[in-house]
Order: structure tokens, then sequence, then C-alpha cells
């Protein structure tokens, strides 16, 4: 019986043999690794610009404009857009009070927060008027009340004189609000689309991103006819274009790469309550 070990060319080309699957199976791995985190940030993204166009939505969509509080759309540029923001809507069910009970429940009204002094402003609407609001400040925070017939009601304190209180009554429509600034702004390298509250003087607060670095956030003010429309006054709808970017880089060196994927989500509003 022979006795026979294993000689060095046999060992080394199983090491090479071995060496090789292993890097074909590690590279086998890094591939399904990367195209999964490929997917998951473009899922992301498309999440985040899915959320950012409702949010922009649902803030321009009340926007309108009347004779005496003028327009809700402050300001218009091609990357950025102000406008009063509502926080809260409600009809006045007493004014018995030195202070309005205002209903915002049972189908009448919304709030999305409560008002806050020193944030937030209010319009009053007169029941007399179909466009003639009354501008107001929020002086203090409100506090849970009842109204005559029993329904739940919210008091607000408001800036409004004596002349303008007699002016409001049962049904009066009241809007609170603050000044918003949606807008294109660099942070670390990129580009992001942030939310801003100028009425309370706060710093932008990312809400998507990162942008594209050209058209990243365009903004369109038009006509009701497609026509872009200059003075906020003249803006009857807003077409709104956010595009996003994620970057990947792979390799080392020269040999480095970088793998780019965009998506976009459009967004077209008509303002409503127009004169």
């Amino acid at each position: 019986m022979s006795r026979r070990g294993v000689s060095l060319f046999e060992l080394v080309l199983a090491l090479v043999i071995g060496a090789g699957l292993s890097t074909l199976l590690l590279k086998t791995f890094l591939g399904v690794a990367a195209r999964l985190r490929d997917r998951s940030e473009r899922m992301g993204l498309a999440q985040s610009l899915r959320t950012a166009s409702e949010a922009l939505r649902s803030g321009l969509e009340d926007l309108g404009a009347d004779s005496s509080a003028g327009t809700d759309l402050v300001g218009v540029g091609s990357d950025w857009i102000r406008y009063r923001a509502t926080r809260l809507v409600g009809i006045v069910c007493d004014t018995a009070a030195s202070r309005l009970a205002v209903r915002v429940s049972g189908g009448i009204g919304s709030a999305r927060r409560l008002p806050q002094p020193g944030r937030d402003s209010a319009l009053v609407l007169e029941p007399d008027s179909a466009h003639r609001w009354l501008p107001a400040e929020v002086l203090a925070a409100p506090n849970p009340a009842s109204c005559p017939s029993g329904g739940a009601a919210l008091t607000l304190t408001l800036s409004l004189d004596s002349a303008q209180r007699a002016l409001v009554g049962m049904g009066s429509v009241v809007r609170i609000f603050e000044t918003i600034e949606a807008r294109r702004y660099s942070s670390g390298g990129a580009g992001w689309l942030g939310l801003q509250s100028i009425s309370a003087g706060e710093t932008v607060q990312p809400l998507a991103g990162p942008l594209a670095p050209a058209n990243g956030l365009v903004v369109f003010p038009e006509t009701a006819a497609g026509a872009l429309a200059g003075m906020p006054g003249g803006v009857e709808a807003v077409r709104l274009g956010i595009e996003g970017i994620t970057r990947r880089d792979f390799g080392v060196g020269i040999a480095r790469i970088a793998t780019i994927a965009r998506d976009s989500m459009p967004a077209y509003v008509f303002l409503r309550n127009r004169e």
C-alpha cells in the first residue's frame, strides 16, 4: 500500500481555484447588495417626491384673492413660492363674550393644528359679504368652549377693534393662517426642497431631496388659460416641477464609476376662492 502526499503544485492550484470562487461569490454578493440598495434608494426618492408634491398641493389649493385681504399668494419666483398656509377654518357660533367662539368640527370646518399667538394671523369674513375679510392677529392660545347649540368650539382672541367686531356675526368664517415659503436651497453640497415659516422666523426645514442640480424645483405661475402670469394677484394656477436625484459610487481609484438615477413628480394646482 503506497502513501502519497499533496504536492506543492496541487496545493497552489487548490488555493487559486478557491480564491477565484471566493472572488466570484463576493462580486455576485456585492452586485446583488448594490442593486437592492439602489432600488431601495429609488423607492425612497419616489416616496419623498410624492410626499413633497402632495404637501405643496394641499398648501396651495386653498389659495385665493379678494379686494380687502389681497392675494394669498404672497410672492413667487422660478424656484420658490411664498403663500398663506391655512391652519384652521371655522364658523363663528357665539359673539357674546369678548372672544369669538368658533366651531371647527362636525364637517363645518377643519383644524390642522391649534392657532399660536405670535405666529398666526386671522381673516374673518363678514357675514353679509362674500369677499370682504377683516385682517387680525391671534393674541392668545385658544381654549375649549361650547356653542349655544351645544357643539364643541374654540374661543379665539383676535386683534379686532370695536368697529370690526360689530361686523362679525353668527356664521362668519374665520381662517387662521401663517406665511410659508417653499424653495430650493443648498446644504451639504446638494440641493433640497424645503419649507420655512416666515411668520415664525424659523429656519428652512427639508421636505424632499436631494434635487437635481438643474431644474430641481421649477415654479410656473399661470393664468387659467395656461399663459405665464406676472404679479401674484394675476396668478390663477401654479404648475410645479420637482426632480430628485440619487447617486452611488462603485469601485476605487480610477476605476470608480457613479450611477445616477432621476425621478420627477409634477403638480398642477388651480387656486380657489378667487373673486
